[in-house]
């Protein structure tokens, strides 16, 4: 819905689905790039924190990965360099576990958080 122009609509779901599925790290994860597309950095920030919360609790690591990559994303935005980096190494950390636990690859999400983090480290 956000693409479409439709955003108070997109973030309206977002919320209900939030409510109704508060365990459901995906509906978390949601809502995170909703808030940093909506440039909202510092309720993005928190919500990633959800999304890493509920989908470890879910044994769920590469949604895990992906909160405290999206967090990092966050960070940066706001000019908190040295904590996204730490973000950006628990969700390199959250990769590998979910590759190990599962045998698929996360090379994508992998190569992605790397291109990230490499930048940070340059400045």
């Amino acid at each position: 819905m956000w693409i479409l122009g439709k955003k108070e609509e997109a973030k309206l779901e977002s919320f209900k689905a939030t409510e109704k599925f508060p365990q459901e790290p995906s509906v978390w994860n949601t809502r995170s790039i909703l808030c940093r597309w909506a440039g909202d950095f510092e309720t993005s920030v928190n919500v990633c924190e959800r999304v890493y919360q509920t989908a470890v609790a879910k044994k769920d690591f590469r949604t895990a990965g992906h909160g405290k990559h999206n967090r990092g994303n966050a960070l940066v935005k706001l000019g908190k360099i040295e904590e996204a980096k730490e973000e950006y190494e628990k969700a390199i950390k959250m990769y590998k576990k979910y590759e190990g636990k599962t045998g698929e690859s996360a090379e994508f999400h992998l190569k992605s958080v790397r291109q990230k983090l490499a930048t940070l480290i340059i400045k």
